[in-house]
């Protein structure tokens, strides 16, 4: 695991948890610059991770996070705060973002975990297997598959978005057009939807007291929210009177709902 902290952060309001795909080091994430910029804009620092397991035992042990991977990413911030001098990031809360298998273990943790995580993003995963409860569904998700992707993923991500939809989950399913199984444009769209959702959830003055006490989640408000339809990729916003509301697509706020429009047609 890698930590990078903004240089004249005195306390640390949360962490993005970057997250490659299956056998791959995602820790030199951390030095791109714009994860480097949206971090220190919120006062944030990011964590790369490397995770690797047994062939053999194929994805299942890094995208279970309640298995184990999960508690070893817990032990690692913890030994991160201690090393950094920053006590506060054993218990911040966390937003993910993860490509392929990685984004499949954000989804994962967050069920696992949801009372920790801001919001998560998966680019290009295709295999979910852990079912969002009560606790799980008010965490704002993000899920990409490419349109040139292997049909099973694609299927398989937009089923499993609308099965969790119908359960109350606040979570989004995006295309992006002449992709396949890689990362792509996909961060035009992480970014802006983790940074709309970490404006929602964690107020400017809501710091925690700067060591074992993290600061607190706000609830998201669907009233105050955007739907997509997945289908034709119209946008409005959210009204309690709209027909079949959770057919569509969660979207955090207008600026959101716009990219989200763009993205997959593809401007």
């Amino acid at each position: 695991f890698t930590l990078w902290v903004p240089e004249d952060a005195e306390t640390v309001r949360g962490l993005f948890v970057l997250l490659s795909g299956l056998q791959a080091d995602g820790r030199s994430f951390v030095d791109d610059q714009k994860w480097q910029e949206l971090a220190s804009k919120h006062n944030f620092g990011l964590v790369g991770c490397f995770f690797q397991s047994d062939p053999s035992a194929g994805l299942t042990p890094y995208m279970d996070a309640a298995g184990g991977a999960g508690q070893v990413l817990l032990d690692a911030l913890k030994a991160l705060a201690e090393k950094s001098g920053h006590p506060e990031i054993e218990s911040v809360p966390l937003a993910f973002w993860g490509y392929s298998a990685g984004g499949q273990f954000a989804c994962h943790f967050a069920c696992w975990k949801p009372s920790r995580v801001i919001a998560f993003a998966g680019s290009k995963g295709g295999v979910y297997v852990t079912e969002p409860d009560e606790k799980a569904c008010p965490v704002p998700g993000l899920f990409i598959v490419g349109g040139h992707d292997e049909a099973w993923r694609q299927a398989g991500v937009r089923q499993y978005v609308r099965k969790s939809r119908k359960k109350g989950a606040l979570w989004c399913f995006a295309v992006e057009p002449g992709s396949g199984h890689e990362i792509g444009r996909s961060q035009d769209l992480v970014q802006p939807f983790l940074e709309a959702v970490v404006f929602m959830r964690l107020a400017v003055s809501n710091k925690g007291d700067g060591g074992g006490t993290p600061p607190e989640l706000m609830p998201v408000s669907e009233k105050d929210t955007w739907l997509g339809d997945p289908d034709t990729f119209e946008i409005g916003k959210f009204s309690a009177e709209q027909k079949n509301p959770k057919k569509a697509v969660f979207l955090p706020d207008k600026e959101t709902a716009v990219l989200w429009q763009k993205f997959c047609r593809g401007k």
